[in-house]
């Protein structure tokens, strides 16, 4: 199966805590207990999303991930396998069978807040660049933005604040290269 042959998410929303309904675009459709999914690489995250309000806050985001008002985010596909009664592993067994081989994935070096949203960036394999962020992370000033900061990992840049920006989803800004299989996203990045 290719990246683009995977399902992707056309509707979520909140049922009893923990509980989500999904839709994806192969008409797959049903209730999903969040909390009965292996979610190790969310550590955290349904701590995070019991705060009052949060969890009733889903909704599908723009690149068709899973997304609340705190600004966690979930990928849609891990729920995709629980919603057909197999585990995520299994799925994704199934879905890696017709895979090409993954790329290595670049791992965020160093992060540098600049003004205007802007940040300056450097990967694993050289890659160096400064991209424009267009979407507003509640930073309160330039000084909030700044401190932005490499997450444990690698993975992502991460504010005092509590939002986060995929470290992946950056690289293809400064790059080009498609490291998801879901198309370009819309931020505009420009390389040094």
């Amino acid at each position: 199966m290719e990246l683009d042959d995977l399902p992707n998410l056309s509707q979520v929303r909140a049922l009893a805590p923990f509980s989500l309904w999904v839709e994806f675009d192969d008409g797959s459709a049903g209730a999903v207990d969040v909390a009965a999914v292996d979610l190790r690489d969310y550590e955290g995250l349904l701590e995070q999303l019991a705060a009052p309000g949060v969890w009733e806050s889903v909704r599908r985001d723009q690149y068709d991930l899973i997304r609340w008002s705190d600004g966690n985010c979930l990928d849609p596909l891990l729920l995709y396998g629980p919603l057909h009664g197999r585990t995520v592993a299994e799925q994704d067994a199934i879905w890696d069978a017709d895979l090409p081989p993954a790329e290595p994935t670049p791992v965020l070096l160093a992060v540098e807040g600049l003004s205007g949203r802007r940040l300056r960036l450097e990967y694993d394999d050289g890659v160096v660049g400064i991209v424009q962020l267009t979407k507003d992370g509640g930073w309160k000033d330039e000084a909030e933005f700044a401190a932005a900061q490499v997450a444990e990992g690698g993975d992502a840049v991460e504010w005092p604040n509590g939002w986060d920006a995929c470290g992946w989803f950056l690289y293809e800004q400064l790059t080009g290269r498609d490291l998801h299989g879901f198309g370009p996203p819309d931020a505009i990045a420009a390389a040094d």
